[in-house]
């Protein structure tokens, strides 16, 4: 674990540690070459390019998607904030990470990752 991604998430209340920990795993465990980084203050993620980023927030914890307006989001739990690409979903519990919706959203980020070569955020 990248030493500030580690700090960061072991200075979080122990209901929201417990959550990112576990978002963590399943991010790094999501594709080969997935690759974490503290930017900007937060743990970010990449995959071909920058894929997404943690952010504890008043709300719960933000795990934001890059290139999230490209996402289907069938089951509609990404939210829009103004941003023209990012899309964020608001994380207040561990059964939202083994929802079927959270693993395609999560998937669907990696291919279009692979799709676009690298050409989105920079990593």
């Amino acid at each position: 674990m990248h030493p500030q991604v580690e700090a960061y998430i072991l200075d979080l209340e122990p209901e929201r540690r417990e959550i990112a920990l576990l978002l963590r795993d399943l991010i790094m465990s999501s594709a080969p070459g997935v690759e974490e980084a503290f930017k900007w203050k937060v743990p970010f993620y990449g995959y071909r390019g920058a894929l997404c980023y943690i952010n504890n927030r008043k709300q719960g914890l933000d795990l934001g998607f890059l290139q999230g307006h490209l996402l289907s989001d069938p089951s509609g739990v990404l939210e829009d904030r103004g941003t023209k690409q990012v899309r964020h979903l608001n994380l207040r519990n561990k059964e939202q990470l083994i929802s079927e919706s959270f693993q395609q959203i999560l998937q669907e980020a990696l291919m279009q990752n692979e799709e676009m070569g690298g050409k989105g955020y920079s990593w």
